[in-house]
């Protein structure tokens, strides 16, 4: 079972709560907006998730440095949250506010209660 990524969370966090509207999970990166899995990324190697054709450099480096061969974002975005893919198909296709209620629950380092609201939305499936 991974363990969350409390501090990476706090990153995220502070990011929706101080500028909500750097925030849509609709995108992974559409300009400076981001869903969960896309600021994961970004927050971890300080560039954009996707360069002018495909994935950013640093976004593919990170996806082989996980050994996640397909550059997928939802793989990358969930081994650096330590999630499950479970989880990860809930959280990265939730709404904005469900999203981000279960980042600040994340954040604030209550992680049976992360585990127990990320059950409670719908699951899309995703690779682990």
């Amino acid at each position: 079972m991974p363990e969350l990524n409390i501090p990476l969370f706090q990153k995220i966090h502070d990011q929706i709560d101080n500028s909500p509207e750097s925030h849509n999970q609709g995108t992974w990166e559409c300009g400076t907006s981001r869903c969960v899995a896309g600021w994961a990324i970004h927050l971890t190697t300080g560039q954009p998730v996707y360069a002018t054709i495909g994935l950013h450099p640093a976004t593919r480096e990170l996806a082989e440095r996980h050994d996640v061969h397909t550059g997928s974002i939802p793989a990358v975005a969930l081994r650096l949250l330590g999630i499950t893919a479970d989880e990860a198909g809930r959280l990265f296709y939730a709404d904005d506010e469900q999203a981000a209620e279960a980042v600040r629950l994340a954040a604030t380092g209550q992680a049976d209660a992360f585990t127990e609201y990320v059950q409670t939305l719908e699951s899309v499936v995703t690779e682990g």
